[in-house]
């Protein structure tokens, strides 16, 4: 692929790396809900993945198939957009893997780098209850059993060591162009939050999304696991499909009956139960909290951000 003829051709202007259970779901539909911005059909590509995701195996072969087709097989994923538009992704994939960064630089020198980074305790906790509640890939019957699982580790702890990982992208491009936000901002102000977003990538930071009071891959149990990866795919298909179709009297006959917001009721809301978590145990948390200091030390100077919360 690094012979593409065609690569000087393409554009992406955005292209968000992560991490896991850090907003991005809700994010990314704030992002497509703006006039200016516009992203594939479905939220994670994961392209340019060079490592197996303990997670999904089996997609990291259908990853190596599409990015072994060249660049120009990415750049299809956004056919749909008009041209004039902001173009992005977000694959939370992309910040622990090894050689994501390097490789995104080659294909992408100028893009912008999207990061959202949380408490790394309280994000290993609670990817491990999406894992087990939303999925069907978490066996573990406890957040300890799950830490003692030498497989799990990439998930709950290296996926945690944000500096480790996120070196990388600063040492393949310009400061200016990697964006990073806290969750910690979000949850103080969703609105402010968003729009500082828009802002670094370039678009009108006044607009206000229809999903900034909503939240996305809370803590739900869900009913029928095959039916909520469905819907994920369905709803955001069909809501870019609305946006922008040319068949104007279909997308007025949408909004006027409310259609899409009935099928996500249907197909999630239904679905799911609301779930609380038990709050993790005192000891795990110290453990944890140890295990990460160093890291987020480090993060605190590349940053130049206060992350003693965290500590």
């Amino acid at each position: 692929m690094e012979g593409d003829k065609n690569r000087e051709n393409t554009k992406v202007d955005f292209i968000g790396i992560g991490s896991a259970k850090c907003a991005t779901t809700w994010v990314y539909r704030c992002l497509i809900e703006h006039p200016q911005i516009c992203g594939p059909y479905v939220k994670e590509l994961n392209f340019f993945v060079t490592k197996k995701n303990p997670m999904s195996e089996k997609s990291f072969e259908h990853y190596k198939l599409l990015y072994n087709e060249g660049v120009k097989s990415y750049i299809k994923r956004f056919k749909h957009c008009p041209v004039s538009s902001v173009k992005g992704e977000i694959s939370v994939s992309y910040l622990s893997d090894p050689g994501a960064a390097r490789i995104i630089s080659e294909h992408f020198p100028k893009v912008k780098v999207l990061v959202f980074l949380r408490d790394p305790v309280k994000r290993a906790y609670s990817y491990y209850w999406f894992a087990r509640k939303f999925t069907i890939k978490e066996k573990s019957s406890t957040f300890e059993e799950a830490l003692n699982d030498k497989s799990s580790y990439e998930l709950y702890i290296d996926r945690g060591m944000y500096y480790r990982h996120l070196k990388k992208y600063y040492d393949y491009f310009p400061r200016e162009n990697i964006g990073v936000f806290f969750v910690d901002d979000l949850k103080k102000d969703a609105t402010s939050f968003i729009q500082s977003v828009y802002s670094f990538l370039g678009v009108d930071d006044r607009h206000v999304p229809e999903s900034v009071n909503k939240r996305a891959n809370a803590a739900r149990e869900v009913r029928l696991k095959f039916v909520r990866r469905f819907t994920d795919y369905a709803v955001d298909k069909f809501y870019l499909f609305i946006k922008y179709t040319r068949l104007h009297f279909i997308k007025n006959m949408v909004i006027k009956l409310g259609l899409q917001k009935l099928i996500y009721h249907i197909f999630y809301k239904v679905n799911v139960s609301s779930f609380q978590k038990p709050p993790i145990d005192s000891k795990t948390e110290r453990k944890l909290r140890n295990i990460f200091r160093e890291d987020i030390e480090n993060l605190e100077k590349l940053l130049q951000r206060d992350l003693n919360t965290w500590k």
